[in-house]
């Protein structure tokens, strides 16, 4: 699903989505449910564009939760 998103954005912006955390400018929080799946697949999506963090571990930089 994030890979999908990120794939849009690149597509309509002809650049690809920037994360705070990874290139020092770009998307500072990502806000979702607490959902499983989806925590696992926008952590592993992170993970390969930077896999310096574990999948976990990009959640703590850009993951906001809701209800």
């Amino acid at each position: 699903m994030f890979n999908a998103l990120f794939d849009l954005v690149k597509q309509f912006t002809n650049d690809s989505a920037k994360f705070n955390h990874i290139h020092g400018k770009g998307w500072t929080c990502i806000i979702g449910d607490l959902d499983i799946a989806q925590l696992t697949s926008l952590g592993e999506a992170l993970a390969l564009i930077d896999n310096s963090y574990t999948w976990e571990e990009h959640l703590i930089y850009i993951f906001k939760s809701c209800q």
